[in-house]
């Protein structure tokens, strides 16, 4: 689904920082901030749409002990669309 994966390393608040962000639900995005005895906590972020709040969800920690991240799909970890509508449209093409 995306091409590239992007990490950003942040000292303050996910929510301050990207405020008028629109990272897209197909873009993998990643905040690395450090957490308690020398960890790095990796959240994920993305929105549903421009004007929708940022979604996050933890994708993984970083410690003396290495790095431990979900082993759940792209697709799987975006599986809840909270309660955005999607619009679509689909028509049959006859080959006769």
């Amino acid at each position: 689904m995306a091409d590239a994966v992007w990490l950003l390393f942040l000292e303050t608040s996910i929510d301050q920082f990207l405020e008028d962000v629109y990272i897209p639900l197909d873009c993998e995005f990643l905040v690395a901030q450090r957490s308690g005895e020398g960890a790095v906590q990796l959240t994920e972020v993305y929105r549903m749409d421009k004007e929708l709040p940022l979604q996050r969800q933890h994708f993984g920690t970083w410690d003396q002990n290495g790095l431990h991240v979900s082993r759940e799909s792209l697709i799987r970890r975006r599986s809840n669309f909270h309660n955005y509508t999607i619009t679509g449209t689909s028509f049959n093409v006859s080959t006769n």
